[in-house]
């Protein structure tokens, strides 16, 4: 477990700084390939890492210089174990190699000058992947609205007419009518105080992501 935790470390780093496979110049330690990859284990005596770019469409190697966006980082480690068990050394010999190899597509990050650096904690270890998004939503909803009034003397009928993306649902709507007053109903009626008379009503809807608003003039009758 302990070398294939450190040839998954290996790829990580290396498919975000392909070029950084052992110390050079704009490469040093710890911000190297090599480097991730001992640091997994600390004490022990591996082989390598053998360190290359595959081209997945392909199916050929490619030099690290080489190595684009989409590609797979390969880091591959490996350690003579010595056997404890004398009665095995005549069926496995006296030593038993564990290895393991690892891949990690390649970031275009890694190829863009002003990237933000992917961050590496001091540890050696990966990053934790961000927390998805509330209730499973990416993005706020699109506010909008509809209004009528059958005749002067009746009130304003507001519906809203808002869109959301799949797997979000609104949860809060947040009306201003512009004369003073405010409901929190889906679609509510308002008896406006003067006839006549353009309002800037506002709508702002709400679901698990985000809010966004929407202003429009309504001219009662």
């Amino acid at each position: 477990m302990s070398i294939e935790n450190a040839a998954k470390e290996g790829a990580f780093y290396g498919s975000r700084n392909p070029l950084c496979d052992v110390p050079k110049a704009g490469c040093a330690n710890p911000n190297t390939v090599d480097w991730r990859v001992r640091n997994e284990l600390p004490g022990v005596t591996i082989n390598g890492p053998s360190i290359d770019c595959l081209d997945p469409a392909a199916g050929t190697v490619e030099a690290l210089s080489a190595c684009v966006e989409d590609d797979l980082y390969r880091v591959g480690v490996s350690h003579q174990f010595a056997l404890l068990t004398p009665l095995l050394s005549p069926i496995l010999g006296g030593t038993l190699t564990l290895s393991s190899t690892a891949t990690a597509v390649v970031l275009n990050e890694a190829f863009d000058p002003n990237a933000t650096p992917f961050p590496m904690p001091t540890d050696g270890n990966p990053p934790p992947p961000p927390p998805p998004p509330p209730g499973g939503c990416s993005s706020t909803p699109a506010a909008n609205f509809a209004w009528s009034q059958q005749n002067r003397n009746r009130p304003v009928e507001f519906e809203d007419t808002s869109s959301t993306a799949a797997g979000c649902t609104i949860t809060a709507w947040a009306w201003d009518f512009g004369d003073g007053t405010t409901s929190t109903d889906s679609g509510p009626s308002h008896a406006f105080p003067l006839q006549a008379t353009a309002y800037s009503v506002s709508l702002t809807v709400t679901n698990t992501f985000g809010s966004n608003t929407i202003t429009q003039t309504v001219t009662t009758k």
